[in-house]
């Protein structure tokens, strides 16, 4: 919310610092800029750490190139974990499994990971199937989002099957999207009541899935059907 939650947070932090593990994400490519986000980040947020400081929303190969750069944003990362500003580094994506691949094979001291995890992500562009696999090999903390491919698998699968479906891969956390009590407390429900599905458990609710697989549902996905067409995000106009 370009700022305001690191603000709401803030006013309210303080007595719950040491209890809680806290990130953020920067999404300047550039190292003089990321540091100065890091810092604005730092005062909303009323703290003088980070526990995990994220490279946010990495989706093409020029902002690869960009990160990784001299005076690119991975050295302003490097800095402040060696100066104890930022505890743990990672990169966050959703656009792009080759990105993220990028992104691994040009850097092996991440600390964390995050892409979409949902049952449909195997049948287009999958994360799941190219890029999960090493980021485990290399023991980093996967974070998993998407689950329910922002609510438009819920017409086809409930919510717990969604979420028990992404549970049960090899994932360390889940972030969810909650906009009322109520539904905080069905995620947490389904969190408490949670068993780890069987491979053909896992293999049922994918097959469900695969009916609505690509770019309409994952829509934050490269569109591989539409190559010529114009992809926009974040206000800007990529071809």
């Amino acid at each position: 919310w370009d700022g305001k939650s690191e603000e709401v947070y803030g006013e309210v932090l303080k007595p719950h610092r040491k209890s809680i593990f806290l990130t953020t994400k920067c999404a300047k490519y550039d190292r003089k800029c990321a540091e100065a986000d890091l810092e604005a980040s730092m005062k909303a947020l009323k703290t003088d750490y980070i526990d995990l400081w994220q490279i946010h929303q990495v989706g093409e190969m020029k902002e690869v190139e960009q990160i990784f750069a001299p005076g690119g944003s991975l050295e302003a990362f490097e800095a402040a974990k060696k100066a104890g500003k930022v505890r743990f580094i990672g990169f966050t994506g959703h656009r792009d499994p080759k990105v993220h691949l990028e992104m691994l094979k040009r850097y092996d001291k991440y600390d964390t990971i995050l892409m979409p995890t949902n049952p449909a992500d195997p049948g287009y562009l999958s994360f799941e199937k190219d890029v999960m696999p090493i980021a485990v090999a290399r023991g980093m903390g996967i974070q998993g989002m998407k689950s329910t491919a922002n609510s438009k698998l819920l017409h086809a699968i409930n919510l717990k099957d969604c979420l028990t479906y992404v549970l049960s891969l090899p994932i360390h956390c889940l972030a969810l999207g909650c906009t009322t009590l109520g539904q905080i407390e069905d995620d947490v429900r389904i969190a408490q009541q949670f068993r780890p599905l069987s491979g053909d458990e896992m293999q049922k609710i994918r097959a469900r899935a695969d009916k609505f697989k690509g770019p309409q549902l994952e829509d934050w996905k490269r569109n591989i059907e539409q190559a010529s067409s114009p992809v926009y995000r974040d206000g800007e106009r990529f071809a």
